[in-house]
């Protein structure tokens, strides 16, 4: 896990800089009498563990640069950016009432240069307003392999500005105190991410690798993939446009999994990855109800899909010669979330078995929702 400002303050030079880089905000800014507090924050990106990482896991977790944003009384009450990975502890300077306990509303953006804003969302800078934080909205990932992943918080805290060290902070800026309180920054991914995979299904309860596989993936298409999605919580983009994906595919599936090995199904290392892990948005559209998890050829797909975000899974058991189709209808795709569509496909009369699972981003062992859907 990537951690940074887990460390004791001391008054040592290097908190100089930090604090001067935060600022401090103008009285101005504030009704009555103010005071500058400082607060230590820590800040951590959750670390993949089992996870499997569209980029390369480093990038991730990896913190490049960090924004934080604090609101007192809808006024800008402090602002702290640090550009660049880095271990040194996050001091932030806050103007508050000279006593009591606060609600700050606190809106922390990192890796802000993995973000391309989509058409009307503000760029982001550091004179915004709640409000405008508020409309951020992501229209793409840059370089995602280079720059990380988006990640942000935002959290409401009661700031104690009673609870201060006896020391003062004097020899960093006058009529500045410390704070015992911190704040734990808890960073989450405004994507979802989600991969296929694939194997063979025969009868008995054997797990394997094939020499002389007879099932080939020819392409996987996806539909209703939300365009952008808002970095924050207080706006759902899901129905504002969506967008189709087509993955070419010729892909040999080398693994067989028996219909009666019920522990196997659920594990994605018994599969043929079809897909690599990929980033979407999130979509609100998608199915409530399990059991529309999957959905026959015959029907109506858009009918059917009602704006859920849906896969098409060719699949052929004559080296592509000739494909049959899977179509599922995913669940609501949520931020920070990991989908897994595990498919079995079975020569014999054509038998598909689908197993969505749903899981946290970081896993060691799934336990999500699930659901399995088997063709007539």
């Amino acid at each position: 896990m990537k951690t940074i400002g887990k460390k004791i303050i001391g008054f040592v030079p290097v908190l100089l800089v930090l604090v001067m880089a935060a600022g401090c905000i103008s009285e101005k800014n504030g009704s009555g009498r103010l005071q500058n507090v400082l607060i230590q924050v820590n800040v951590s990106s959750q670390e993949v563990t089992k996870s499997v990482a569209a980029v390369a896991p480093a990038a991730e977790e990896t913190i490049n640069s960090i924004r934080i944003f604090a609101f007192y009384n809808n006024r800008l009450s402090g602002h702290f950016y640090r550009e660049g990975s880095s271990d040194d502890p996050i001091v932030m300077d806050l103007m508050l009432p000279l006593s009591g306990t606060h609600n700050v509303d606190f809106y922390v953006i990192a890796n802000e240069s993995a973000i391309s804003v989509a058409q009307g969302s503000p760029a982001i800078g550091e004179y915004l307003t709640q409000e405008q934080l508020q409309q951020i909205c992501i229209g793409g990932l840059v370089t995602p392999e280079a720059n990380g992943l988006p990640l942000y918080f935002n959290e409401v805290v009661g700031i104690n500005v009673d609870n201060i060290s006896t020391n003062n902070a004097s020899d960093i800026h006058e009529g500045h105190y410390w704070l015992h309180q911190q704040l734990n920054v808890d960073l989450v991914r405004p994507v979802s991410k989600l991969a296929v995979y694939v194997a063979e299904a025969e009868q008995g309860n054997a797990v394997y690798e094939t020499e002389s596989p007879k099932l080939t993936i020819t392409g996987i298409d996806i539909v209703n993939a939300s365009q952008k999605g808002y970095l924050f919580d207080a706006h759902d983009a899901s129905g504002s446009g969506s967008t189709s994906h087509n993955f070419d595919a010729d892909i040999n599936v080398v693994n067989v999994i028996g219909e009666q090995n019920g522990n196997a199904v659920a594990d994605s290392d018994n599969y043929t990855q079809v897909m690599e892990p990929r980033y979407f948005f999130e979509n609100s559209n998608g199915s409530s109800l399990w059991s529309t998890g999957y959905v026959e050829t015959q029907t109506d797909l858009e009918q059917i899909s009602q704006g859920a975000m849906l896969l098409k899974i060719g699949y052929s058991f004559d080296s592509g010669a000739t494909s049959s189709y899977a179509y599922v209808k995913m669940p609501h795709i949520e931020k920070n979330v990991f989908y897994k569509v595990l498919c079995r496909f079975s020569p014999s009369g054509g038998h598909q078995e689908i197993l969505i699972t749903v899981n946290e981003w970081n896993y060691i062992a799934h336990r999500y929702d699930e659901v399995i859907v088997k063709s007539k």
